[in-house]
């Protein structure tokens, strides 16, 4: 059994030279379905969460917090594989761990390859797990999606907009994906189209 939640050691990553990591590339926005007038907000996609507290001095705890949220939503919510292989497909090769669920259950989910982080007006901050694909027959090859299966815009690091609903709570997935893998599964879903139901691995 795996899991993904560490132990951060705060101190060490403020010592860690703003100069070794990448600045953030600026999204390109035109692909986004979650954005609507009057519900956008902003927010900043960030890699990991050394990336969040170098850009962020001072905020390392709500970074850690932030980061630690999106990774149990990941693992809640996300795709799940009953084989390694078939999750890799689409992920990428060493891009995919094995994990138990509350029923026992050994399956395999990808890593996060980002992460939304937010400031809401209530002061609080909020994150939300970011998936791309890594496969060249996937819709979301070169492009952000979220645990649901919608897509956001092209896959580079920076501020970015998008709708409140976001950061909302996804349903628990407790089902896995046995073939055809998390692209061609959404893709032929109405969310993908910009509907509002719901992503097509089920839950």
């Amino acid at each position: 059994m795996m899991k993904r939640s560490q132990s951060i050691n705060l101190g060490r990553m403020r010592k860690i030279s703003a100069a070794k990591v990448i600045k953030p590339l600026a999204v390109v926005a035109g692909v986004s379905t979650l954005t609507a007038c009057g519900n956008d907000q902003q927010a900043t996609v960030y890699k990991d969460l050394d990336h969040c507290a170098i850009d962020n001095p001072g905020l390392e705890e709500q970074c850690q917090s932030a980061y630690q949220q999106a990774l149990q939503e990941a693992e809640q919510s996300g795709p799940k594989y009953p084989r390694q292989h078939l999750c890799e497909e689409e992920f990428g090769s060493g891009r995919c761990y094995q994990y138990t669920m509350n029923n026992g259950q050994n399956v395999f989910v990808p890593l996060m390859a980002g992460f939304l982080f937010s400031q809401f007006m209530d002061n609080r901050y909020r994150s939300a797990p970011l998936y791309t694909s890594y496969s060249y027959h996937s819709p979301f090859y070169g492009y952000w999606s979220s645990v649901d299966g919608k897509r956001y815009g092209r896959a580079k690091y920076g501020k970015t907009k998008v709708n409140k609903k976001a950061f909302d709570a996804k349903p628990k997935v407790t089902r896995t994906i046995s073939r055809g893998g998390f692209g061609s599964k959404v893709a032929a879903s109405s969310s993908f189209r910009g509907s509002s139901s719901r992503g097509g691995w089920g839950g």
